[in-house]
C-alpha cells in the first residue's frame, strides 16, 4: 500500500469521526433544547393550575380586579354603599361603618378599572359578607382556601404573618394570615405592577 494511500485512508477516517462528532453535537444539541421547552411547558402548565380567582362578593354583588369602575361603582351604591370623594378610589361604607373594603382605580389605561381590591377583616364594621372564592373569610380558614385554589406560587413568612401568593400573567392574590392562621384580610390585584416587589 501506497503512502498516498495510507494518507488519504487517514484522511477519510478523520472526516468521518470529525462527521460523526458532529452528528452527536447536534443530537446533544437537539435534546437540550427539547429538555428545555419541556421544562418551560411544565412551569407553564403549573402556573396556570394556580390561577388567581378574582372575584369578591360583597353580599351577593360581585367585583372584580380589572372590571370597569363605573360598573363597580354602581354595583356597590346601589347595595346602599358610599364613599368619600376620592377620584382615585373607593372605600364602600354603610351609614358611616366601614365594611373592610378599599378599592384603587388604575391611572395609566384609557378605559378606568378596578385596579386592586384589599380586604381586612378586623375593619369590617358592618354585617356586609365578604368572601373570596366562595369562602366567606371571616369564618373560612386558610385549609378552605387553598383546598378551593390550590397551592400558592409563593409562601412568604413575615414575624407576625404569613402570605400566600397566587399570581397569573399580570394578576395577583396575596392572602394574609397570622401566625395561628386566622385569614387577616387580602390583596387582589389587577396588575402586577403594584404588587411587585411588596412581598419580596
Amino acid at each position: 500500500m501506497s503512502v498516498d494511500t495510507v494518507a488519504m485512508d487517514n484522511r477519510n477516517i478523520k472526516e468521518i469521526m470529525m462527521k460523526k462528532k458532529k452528528f452527536w453535537k447536534l443530537i446533544t444539541g437537539c435534546i437540550l433544547v427539547a429538555a428545555v421547552l419541556i421544562v418551560c411547558v411544565i412551569v407553564l402548565k403549573n402556573r396556570e393550575s394556580h390561577p388567581v380567582w378574582n372575584e369578591v362578593r360583597v353580599n351577593d354583588t360581585v367585583i372584580e380586579a380589572g372590571q370597569s369602575w363605573q360598573e363597580m361603582r354602581e354595583s356597590l351604591e346601589n347595595m346602599g354603599l358610599s364613599s368619600e370623594n376620592d377620584p382615585y378610589g373607593f372605600v364602600p361604607r354603610k351609614d358611616d361603618s366601614l365594611i373592610g373594603l378599599n378599592i384603587s382605580k388604575t391611572i395609566s389605561e384609557k378605559k378606568d378599572r378596578v385596579q386592586s381590591i384589599y380586604y381586612n377583616i378586623d375593619n369590617n364594621e358592618s354585617d356586609y359578607v365578604i368572601e373570596l372564592a366562595g369562602i366567606r373569610l371571616d369564618q373560612g380558614t386558610i385549609d378552605d382556601v387553598l383546598k378551593t385554589i390550590g397551592p400558592e406560587d409563593i409562601r412568604n413568612e413575615r414575624e407576625t404573618l404569613t402570605n400566600y401568593i397566587w399570581t397569573e400573567k399580570d394578576h395577583a392574590l396575596v392572602l394574609h394570615t397570622d401566625k395561628a392562621d386566622r385569614i387577616l384580610g387580602f390583596d387582589l390585584y389587577y396588575d402586577r405592577k403594584g404588587f411587585k416587589g411588596r412581598f419580596d
